[in-house]
Parts: structure tokens; C-alpha cells; sequence
């Protein structure tokens, strides 16, 4: 299992401004609906906000990986975030990384293989901490598919 096969580069958000979980997962399930439309996005928003999964919360780099199964989705989507501050001086512990991993509702339990693999390999604090700095989906991309092959 690599993350290659399930994170793309459309599905990767360098800046999106949220000030709480639930707005995240608001602008998440928005983000999920317009890519999919049709599929259940109200069953989405309810399993995202009734979660707080963290993989990983070193300093300034809180590192989430919610997951929820979609009625109707044909294979495991894994959406990446960045989420920004809105303030220039941010709380401690508000920049944060969100690895969003969806499933189909049938699927079997790969998305657990899925959210170990990536939890294996977010707590590297060099690793969040690129991934703080870069501004770029490409690059955000890049750096998460090359942390992920060095653990293969």
C-alpha cells in the first residue's frame, strides 16, 4: 500500500482558512461534494464532526487524519490539507496538517491500513514541519509521496 494510489495531486489544499474543526470539515465535505456530487455529503459532515482523530500534535504542527465511509464512493479517496491560521501571530498547536481519508461504505477495512501508514510517518517533526512551510499543492504533494517511500 502506497500513498500514491489513493492521494492525488487535485486532492491536495495548501490554504484553507478555518478557524475550528467543524469549519474545516464543512469546507471539506463543500470541497468533497463539488468533486462528487450525488454521494451523501450530509452522512459525510456528520462522521467527520463526531470524530477528532490526531495522529500526531508537536508544537506548532497538529497533524489529523479523520476518516469516514461514503455511500457510493467506488475506492478510498484521500484528501490533504494545510489549514492556515487567519492571524499572523496563530495559538500554539492551530497550524495544522489534515490527511481526510474516505471510503467507500462496502469497502472492506484498507482504509485502516491506510490511516496506519500515514500515522506512522506524520510524527516525524522535520516532516510536519515542511509541510507547514510549503505554499505549493505540487509541492505539498511531492513531499508527502517522498516521506511515504521512504517508508515502504
Amino acid at each position: 500500500m502506497r500513498l500514491k494510489d489513493y492521494v492525488k495531486p487535485e486532492l491536495v489544499f495548501p490554504e484553507i482558512f478555518a478557524d475550528d474543526r467543524q469549519e474545516l470539515n464543512a469546507i471539506i465535505v463543500g470541497i468533497f461534494n463539488k468533486l462528487n456530487p450525488g454521494l451523501d455529503h450530509k452522512a459525510l459532515q456528520r462522521d467527520l464532526d463526531s470524530q477528532d482523530r490526531v495522529a500526531c500534535s508537536d508544537g506548532d504542527c497538529v497533524v489529523g487524519v479523520p476518516n469516514a465511509f461514503v455511500q457510493g464512493l467506488s475506492q478510498i479517496n484521500c484528501y490533504v490539507v494545510r489549514v492556515c491560521p487567519r492571524t499572523e501571530d496563530p495559538e500554539p498547536g492551530t497550524t495544522r496538517i489534515g490527511f481526510f481519508v474516505f471510503s467507500p461504505s462496502e469497502q472492506s477495512m484498507d482504509h485502516l491500513k491506510l490511516i496506519a501508514r500515514i500515522s506512522r510517518f506524520a510524527c516525524h517533526p522535520e516532516f510536519c514541519c515542511d509541510l507547514v512551510k510549503l505554499k505549493s499543492a505540487k509541492e505539498l504533494y511531492d513531499r508527502i509521496i517522498e516521506e511515504d517511500e521512504q517508508h515502504v
